[in-house]
């Protein structure tokens, strides 16, 4: 460790800190989303907001089971000291 002045890389550590919050927020927007989404079409579907609709009600012909798609959302979960979704 270096023995600079006192404080030296603070403003580099609030800098970081602020970036790796931005990202945490588009992160956990994402995942709000998807989380009441279905997750067969966020899948298969290219289109960009194809998911947006409960998975109960899918009338898309999916190559995912009613079980995967459970299964898949129990694998999403976010905690803030998480970094992963499993």
């Amino acid at each position: 460790m270096s023995s600079g002045p006192c404080g030296e890389g603070i403003a580099e550590w609030q800098r970081s800190q602020a970036e790796a919050m931005s990202e945490w927020q588009k992160v956990r927007m994402v995942l709000n989303k998807l989380t009441d989404g279905c997750a067969a079409c966020w899948i298969t579907q290219d289109e960009e907001l194809a998911y947006l609709h409960d998975w109960q009600s899918c009338l898309a012909v999916a190559e995912l089971s009613e079980t995967a798609c459970k299964e898949f959302q129990r694998l999403m979960t976010y905690e803030i000291d998480n970094h992963s979704c499993m």
